[in-house]
């Protein structure tokens, strides 16, 4: 998880790169949404970022980088976390996985995309 020291880090980064100052509501926003997410996945939402976009990211931006990040395996594998942060791992793979089912319900991503993102996380087993 990253700490509240580590999001201000990542938003300075950003600011400084942008140019762009974010009011103090804001950062609370950013640090309370963006808590929950490992650093290292944060930084390199952030560097992947500016590498490719022109804007201050929003803190979805940021969320979807890092889950990409995540499961492209740009991050360390879940064992090389300690132990809290693979509960956050599990956590934050739980959320993803709801969030793309979520957009499979809106139509926002087929079945098969879903499947071939988490498949080994769906599955279906009868109840008798």
């Amino acid at each position: 998880m990253a700490t509240k020291s580590e999001i201000l880090s990542v938003l300075k980064m950003l600011s400084d790169y942008q140019d762009k100052k974010l009011s103090e509501p804001a950062v609370k926003v950013y640090i309370k949404t963006l808590a929950d997410v490992p650093f290292e996945l944060l930084e390199r939402a952030a560097l992947d970022h500016v590498a490719e976009n022109n804007w201050f990211p929003k803190v979805a931006e940021l969320r979807k980088l890092a889950s990409a990040s995540r499961l492209s395996g740009k991050a360390r594998h879940y064992s090389e976390f300690d132990a809290d942060d693979a509960v956050s791992a599990a956590q934050w793979k739980f959320m993803q996985v709801t969030d793309d089912f979520n957009a499979s319900l809106r139509g926002e991503i087929t079945e098969a995309e879903l499947y071939a993102k988490h498949g080994d996380y769906l599955s279906v087993e009868e109840v008798e």
